[in-house]
């Protein structure tokens, strides 16, 4: 496990709007367990949600649909969803638009953390 930086998912509240900011390795090399409390910490209610992978170090596809599931529960339930990257690896984030368009899940991507919770803000 040390190889690897432990998956951490930290919320917080913006006006209206919550946004989960995931940090560390996101990838199917890590124990079962750790995936497992991992993905249990995206399961959280929310209306208006930005999810914040600009910290995520590694995101593999387990990361990918992980991450797809949580935004896609969010909007089923209702919720207004954006997530936001770093506008500095583009690439690393070419899988998380695959996945999101595999699940056919229209969702906006940003750079830059104020346009995302501009964007779930509007009606």
């Amino acid at each position: 496990m040390d190889y690897f930086k432990q998956p951490v998912v930290e919320r917080r509240d913006n006006d209206d709007v919550t946004v989960w900011r995931l940090v560390g390795d996101w990838t199917r090399d890590l124990p079962l367990d750790v995936r497992r409390a991992a993905a249990d910490a995206l399961k959280g209610e929310a209306t208006r949600l930005v999810l914040d992978l600009g910290d995520v170090s590694f995101l593999d596809s387990w990361g990918e649909e992980t991450v797809c599931a949580a935004l896609q529960r969010v909007r089923e339930g209702g919720g207004v969803v954006a997530w936001r990257r770093d506008a500095a690896r583009p690439s690393e984030y070419a899988g998380m638009a695959r996945a999101l368009e595999r699940r056919q899940l229209h969702i906006p991507g940003f750079t830059d953390l104020a346009a995302a919770i501009a964007a779930v803000k509007q009606p």
